[in-house]
C-alpha cells in the first residue's frame, strides 16, 4: 500500500472538504471524520481508509490523523498544519492547572509546490495553502487527551519574529478522540494503531491484535529454540515477560560458563608452586641465602639517552626477601592472572634457563625473580 501522507489539497473531514483555501473558511471546533483510500480514483478499488481529527482557528487549520490498509496490517498517524501562507509554527499544550508543556512536531517537514527537501522556498507563493507535515505517536495523541488547550506558536515564513499564540480549546477533543478510537476497534486488527507501547508490551501476545502477534511470531520462535520454552507457553505472556525469561536465561548461561571458566582458570592457578615449602635456605653453599632480610632491587640501573645525555634510571625496589628457590628450565615461575569478565585465561610464564629466584614478598604479594639480577640492601 502506497501511503498518501503528503496531501495537499484532499482533507478528509467533511467540513473541510468544502473549503476551496483555508483562509476562506470560520473557525471550527474539533471535529473528525473518515474516507475511503481508493488505489488511483474515486472509481478504483479501495485499499484503505483514512481518519482524521481536526479543527481550524483564525485560518490556520491542525489535523491528527490516522492511515491504514484495508486489512489493517499497515498504516500509521501523521499530523498536519495548514494555512493560507509559509509559516513556522512551534506546538504548545496547557493542562488543567496551566502548565505548560512543548509538543514536539517529529520530522517536521513542510510539503507541496513551494517546498524543497522538507523546507519553504524563498520567493513568493505559488499555492493557496501551505502545509507542515509531523509524525507522532498513540502516546502523544494521549497527552493532546490529557490537555485543556492547544496553542500554536504561528508566525509568517517572511517575518519569523512577529509570532502570535493561536489557542485552541480541547473541550469536545476527547469526545471526537474516543468517536475515532472506536471506529478503528471495530475494524480487525485495527485496536493495534490505539495502543500504548506499555500496553503493547504489557499484553499476553495472545490478546494482542492479530497483526501484532503475528508480526512477533518469528522472534517468538527463535526466543523458543534459544530458551528452550515451547512457543504455546510464550504466546501466553507478554513482550516484557518473554524479554525477562530470556534476561534470565542467558544470565543463567553465562553464569554457568564463568563457573566452568573459574574452575580451570583455578587448576592452573594450583599449578603455582607453595614457595616458601620449596624454599632451599638455610643452605651453606647457596650464598643467595644470605640475602634473606635484606630488600631487593633490580640488579643495576638502566640508561637511556636522550637528546646528547645519558639518563640513568632508579633501580627497581620489589620488597623483602623470604628465601631462595631452585627452578630448572621450564618450570613454573610466575602465572599472570585471567579476566573471566573479558574472556581471558591465565598465562604461565616459565623459566628460560634453569637457576636460582629469590623469593621476595611485598605486602601480601608473593613473586619470585632470577637471583642474578637482584642485589639486596638492608
Amino acid at each position: 500500500m502506497k501511503f498518501r501522507f503528503v496531501k495537499i489539497v484532499s482533507i478528509v473531514i467533511a467540513f473541510l472538504l468544502h473549503a476551496p483555501v483555508v483562509s476562506a473558511a470560520e473557525d471550527i471546533d474539533w471535529q473528525f471524520g473518515s474516507e475511503p483510500i481508493h488505489e488511483k480514483g474515486v472509481d478504483s478499488p479501495v485499499i484503505g481508509t483514512f481518519w482524521a481529527l481536526g479543527a481550524r482557528k483564525d485560518d490556520i487549520q491542525i489535523t491528527f490523523s490516522l492511515e491504514t490498509s484495508t486489512d489493517m496490517k499497515r498504516g500509521g498517524w501523521v499530523g498536519d498544519i495548514r494555512a493560507p501562507e509559509k509559516f513556522y509554527v512551534k506546538v504548545y499544550l496547557i493542562d488543567d492547572i496551566g502548565e505548560k508543556r512543548f509538543f514536539n512536531l517529529k520530522n517536521g517537514r513542510a510539503v507541496g509546490p513551494d517546498t524543497e527537501y522538507g523546507n519553504w522556498k524563498k520567493g513568493p507563493s505559488t499555492a493557496t495553502e501551505q502545509m507542515l507535515q509531523f509524525d507522532f505517536s498513540w502516546e502523544e495523541i494521549l497527552m493532546v487527551k490529557n490537555s485543556k488547550t492547544i496553542v500554536l506558536g504561528y508566525a509568517h515564513y517572511d517575518t519569523p519574529e512577529n509570532s502570535k499564540d493561536i489557542t485552541i480549546p480541547l473541550e469536545n477533543f476527547n469526545a471526537w478522540l474516543n468517536e475515532l478510537t472506536n471506529a478503528v476497534n471495530n475494524m480487525e486488527g485495527g485496536a493495534r494503531f490505539v495502543m500504548t507501547k506499555e500496553e503493547i508490551y504489557t499484553t499476553p501476545l495472545n490478546d494482542l491484535p492479530k497483526a501484532l502477534r503475528n508480526s512477533s511470531l518469528k522472534d517468538v520462535k527463535q526466543i523458543s529454540k534459544e530458551i528452550s520454552v515451547p512457543v504455546v507457553e510464550l504466546l501466553a505472556l507478554s513482550k516484557n515477560e518473554i524479554q525477562k525469561l530470556r534476561i534470565d536465561h542467558a544470565k543463567a548461561t553465562k553464569d554457568a560458563k564463568q563457573a566452568l571458566t573459574k574452575k580451570a582458570h583455578q587448576a592452573i592457578y594450583d599449578q603455582e608452586p607453595k614457595w616458601f615449602d620449596i624454599n632451599v635456605c638455610p643452605k651453606p653453599d647457596v650464598s643467595y641465602c644470605n640475602d634473606i632480610g635484606k630488600t631487593a632491587y633490580h640488579d643495576g640501573s638502566v640508561a637511556t639517552v636522550e637528546g646528547e645525555r645519558l639518563v640513568t634510571a632508579m633501580a627497581v625496589k620489589y620488597g623483602k626477601i623470604f628465601g631462595v628457590v631452585w627452578r630448572s628450565k621450564g618450570s613454573i615461575i610466575k602465572i599472570y592472572p585471567g579476566d573471566i569478565k573479558w574472556d581471558r585465561d591465565p598465562t604461565i610464564l616459565r623459566a628460560p634457563k634453569a637457576e636460582y629466584y629469590h623469593i621476595i614478598k611485598y605486602g601480601d604479594y608473593v613473586q619470585v625473580k632470577p637471583s642474578a639480577k637482584i642485589y639486596a640492601k638492608n
